[in-house]
């Protein structure tokens, strides 16, 4: 049994052996891994003291509200315009106003030469007095059986179709006097002094422009967010920039253009007359709005690959934040995560950072605005 033990022994010294060897082998593995973490950490350390720090500007994070906004090309059009045509012909004797005068609705524009209309007028009453007299012999005759029916009724019917037209004559005597129909400025003057008119022909082009509408190509991407929507504003190019506020007045149903734009018509007040239609403007259409935002300037943002990441500066070192990000507001983008406010983000320098490297704060602004200072 001895001798069984000892053989048994023996033949476990070898493994034992391989064993203590490999515990070996890993602790010498384990020392040179963390020498080497060592050697670096001295390196890295060594470097960054050799390394000024990098000039940064940096921008404190205040909360504030972020839109995103869409802005699209715009043109004025009067709120109306209307097309005066003459209704009847005849050479203009009178011209009451001129181009660019305001009217009122009923004004007197101008007065076509009337006396043709005039002299027709006296002989169909001279006509209708005759057969208006012709009817009451008729009746009389009719009652007394010395004439037919159908004598007086044609008799009546003379008499029906004078007094239509003595209707149509007297209509046509007053179209020889050309009034406004709606309240605003002769834009264009046709039925000038002296001018041969023919029936159809244009007399007068008004335009009210106490409001003025303006129109927008909605695209089809966005017209479901803008259909939502009641008020815009509108900055027109020609009165350098000034901003005015509109309402949606109408929106199409179906697009209007080979490019399926929407059209957009909004109300602006333009009580003053400043507006002028054919003008154009850029209109600001807010699609989204979020209050008590964090939001950078978008170049401070550093996109690779899938990630996105900022740097930010505490105690005169730049450490790495990845940060999640939202809608554009202009040069602006929202923060939805992965920093606080009051942070300082490096906005400018930041590219030529990483993480722990030591950093010089040259400027710190609270205040976007300031960047461009």
């Amino acid at each position: 049994m001895k001798k069984s033990i000892s053989k048994g022994m023996w033949h476990l010294i070898p493994g034992f052996i391989v064993l203590c060897l490999a515990g070996i082998i890993l602790l010498l593995f384990m020392r040179i891994q963390v020498e080497s973490g060592r050697l670096e950490a001295r390196k890295k350390s060594v470097i960054e003291k050799d390394q000024p720090p990098v000039n940064v500007l940096t921008l404190e994070l205040i909360p504030g509200t972020v839109r995103e906004t869409l802005n699209l090309p715009g043109a004025v059009e009067p709120w109306t315009e209307l097309k005066l045509s003459a209704l009847v012909e005849g050479m203009v004797i009178k011209q009451s106003v001129k181009e660019g005068d305001f009217v009122d609705e009923d004004d007197i524009i101008a007065i076509i030469d009337p006396r043709d209309f005039e002299n027709r007028l006296k002989v169909v009453k001279a006509d209708l007095t005759l057969a208006k007299s012709n009817l009451k012999r008729s009746e009389e005759l009719y009652k007394g059986k010395f004439i037919p029916r159908h004598q007086l009724d044609d008799a009546l019917s003379r008499k029906e179709s004078l007094e239509g037209t003595l209707k149509n004559t007297l209509l046509e005597l007053e179209r020889t006097t050309i009034r406004a129909p709606i309240s605003g400025i002769v834009n264009k003057l046709y039925a000038k002094k002296g001018v041969q008119l023919q029936k159809g022909d244009p007399a007068a082009y008004l335009i009210q422009t106490d409001r003025v509408k303006v129109i927008v190509g909605i695209p089809e991407s966005d017209i479901a967010e803008v259909r939502r929507l009641d008020y815009f504003t509108v900055s027109i190019d020609a009165l350098s920039g000034r901003v005015f506020n509109g309402k949606r007045y109408f929106i199409s149903q179906t697009p209007e253009t080979m490019a399926r734009l929407y059209r957009l018509e909004i109300e602006v007040s333009n009580e003053n007359g400043e507006i002028l239609p054919g003008m154009f403007g850029d209109v600001s259409i807010i699609k989204k709005e979020v209050t008590n935002a964090l939001s950078l300037p978008v170049y401070s943002v550093i996109s690779l690959e899938n990630d996105s990441f900022v740097y930010i500066e505490d105690k005169s070192t730049a450490y790495r934040r990845q940060v999640k990000t939202g809608i554009l507001d202009g040069w602006n983008i929202e923060i939805k995560s992965g920093l606080h406010a009051g942070d300082h983000v490096i906005v400018r320098g930041h590219r030529n950072v990483d993480e722990g490297r030591r950093v010089n704060v040259v400027r710190h602004v609270a205040d976007p605005g300031d960047l461009l200072r």
